[in-house]
């Protein structure tokens, strides 16, 4: 069938759901990474490598938040007849590609130095170690793959360009998708086990494991990605279907970072709540 007639004038969009779920989760991150550095600068006196490799990772999401949004400038929540000629911009694939990727890797690199510091075992060291060195290969190995995807190389950014030739770009995407959800699981819910084991008041346990627990929705997003990504690839309507892809990169992405900051946060918000319950540790 026919596409309907284009409405260059007023036409319905699906923009307020990449906007409405971006720009909240960005000031999100920015809050809670925000306070996760003030509290350890004022209750542990200083900076450490985990604090600074979050904080970067957050630089790069609130990149993928700003860059979400100026792609609704340029068709993501539109309908496909309803993007003029020249709209199509790839600020997508440079937000997913150059930032996106990185930067969950990084929230998840900067978790495994956290776990260095609080869990002395062999076990421990030996998983983190091999995670970081996993997270810091494969993310190098996404940008090189998909930078290097087609051939003229252009032809990645620029769908335009005649007789490109690509690797199977869907696949790609749902490997990428699938083994990052993976790392997600393995590396959110690593630490529930040694909780029980370590000598902490239940209460401060119990706390530690809701925290980390909260990773499941992180989990639970990138396996939506996976999936959503074939029906994003299978639609006659991409840039429509694009908005729900946003969104859950938002939630992916950003509510990484703030529960990667939970823990941190715990000795300021006592300060700020003293009447609350955190546990004690």
């Amino acid at each position: 069938s026919s596409w309907p007639a284009p409405n260059y004038v007023d036409p319905k969009t699906n923009t307020t759901l990449i906007v409405g779920m971006l720009i909240p989760c960005g000031l999100l991150v920015l809050l809670f990474v925000a306070g996760r550095l003030f509290a350890k600068a004022n209750t542990k006196g200083s900076i450490s490598l985990d604090d600074w490799l979050m904080t970067a990772s957050a630089t790069m999401i609130i990149g993928v938040d700003v860059l979400g949004c100026v792609h609704t400038l340029y068709g993501a929540g539109y309908h496909i007849w309803d993007i003029p000629t020249g709209w199509a911009q790839p600020w997508g694939k440079v937000s997913l590609l150059i930032l996106f990727v990185p930067s969950v890797s990084l929230t998840k690199i900067s978790l495994c130095v956290s776990y260095l510091r609080l869990f002395p075992s062999r076990l421990n060291k030996w998983f983190c170690y091999v995670t970081i060195t996993f997270l810091i290969l494969w993310s190098f190995a996404v940008v090189f793959l998909f930078c290097f995807a087609c051939s003229p190389i252009a032809g990645f950014w620029d769908p335009s360009i005649p007789n490109a030739k690509c690797l199977n770009i869907e696949v790609a995407f749902i490997v990428s998708a699938a083994i990052n959800s993976l790392t997600d699981f393995t590396v959110f819910l690593w630490p529930t086990p040694m909780l029980w084991n370590v000598q902490l008041p239940l209460q401060t346990r119990l706390s530690l494991v809701f925290v980390f627990g909260i990773g499941c929705i992180v989990c639970t997003a990138g396996i939506l990605r996976a999936w959503y990504i074939t029906i994003y690839f299978d639609s006659d309507d991409p840039f429509w279907k694009s908005a729900v892809l946003w969104a859950i990169l938002g939630v992916e992405g950003n509510f990484g970072i703030i529960c990667g900051c939970l823990p941190p946060l715990k000795p300021a918000l006592k300060r700020l709540f003293p009447g609350a319950a955190f546990g004690r540790s």
